[in-house]
């Protein structure tokens, strides 16, 4: 299952089912979200306000909210940058 941000809910994840069952399912309600003062994730929500059923549909992909939203453990940018990549594909294959 791919995410409106291009993360897929399987088992790579370590939360899947553990502690996540998808933002599909659980409507972006992720237990990250409350490192940004959010209940919501932001880029769940910003595709779900444009009506788009993942980012891949958005010309502003990728956005500022995509490198403000995301593991607050995460410092490296090069780290960053290549996991952005990675989603950005994996939502234009899913178009």
């Amino acid at each position: 299952m791919i995410n409106p941000c291009g993360y897929e809910c399987d088992s790579k994840c370590p939360h899947f089912q553990n502690t996540c069952e998808g933002c599909s399912i659980i409507e972006g309600k992720v237990f990250w979200a409350k490192y940004y003062n959010k209940t919501t994730c932001p880029i769940y929500q910003c595709a779900k306000d444009k009506g788009y059923k993942h980012c891949g549909y958005c010309s502003d992909l990728p956005c500022n909210i995509w490198f403000e939203t995301r593991d607050p453990s995460i410092t490296d940018e090069s780290i960053i940058y290549k996991e952005i990549e990675k989603r950005i594909k994996q939502l234009k294959a899913n178009m």
